[in-house]
């Protein structure tokens, strides 16, 4: 079965923000607080655009909710790899430690970033023309 492309979006961003608040315990349990510009970005960028996005899918500015989507997981994408891999410090996960909430930190991130890859090639695909019944005749 094929989802269309608005409800696939709609399940990614769901799965999306549900990882996101399991890795968000993880963080709490772990003690790894947020600096103010990363809760307002994770507030504003990983959580309420694209909530905001899927809601514009079913209106008529649904042009600008795929581009939303877009850019809010791209730019998550960037966001969680900058600071879960490339910089140092208790937000890397491979500084975590091991075990326990570590674990569940160390799952997350990187599902994080393969949902926030999906959810940018969702929005890209409802961006693109729909493809006309009669021009697709096959090869």
């Amino acid at each position: 079965m094929k989802l269309p492309p608005r409800s696939a979006a709609l399940l990614v961003v769901v799965v999306h923000h549900a990882v996101a608040g399991l890795h968000a315990v993880a963080h709490g349990a772990l003690g790894i607080a947020l600096t103010p510009f990363q809760g307002a970005f994770v507030a504003g960028v990983i959580i309420a655009a694209p909530a905001v996005a899927v809601v514009l899918l079913v209106t008529r500015h649904a042009g600008w909710g795929a581009l939303l989507l877009v850019v809010s997981m791209l730019a998550s994408l960037v966001f969680g790899i900058v600071y879960h891999v490339l910089l140092p410090g208790a937000d890397n996960m491979f500084e975590v430690g091991q075990g326990g909430w570590a674990n569940l930190f160390q799952t997350t991130g990187p599902a994080l970033s393969i949902l926030e890859a999906l959810g940018a090639l969702a929005g890209i695909r409802l961006l693109m023309p729909a493809e006309s019944p009669a021009n697709n005749d096959g090869p």
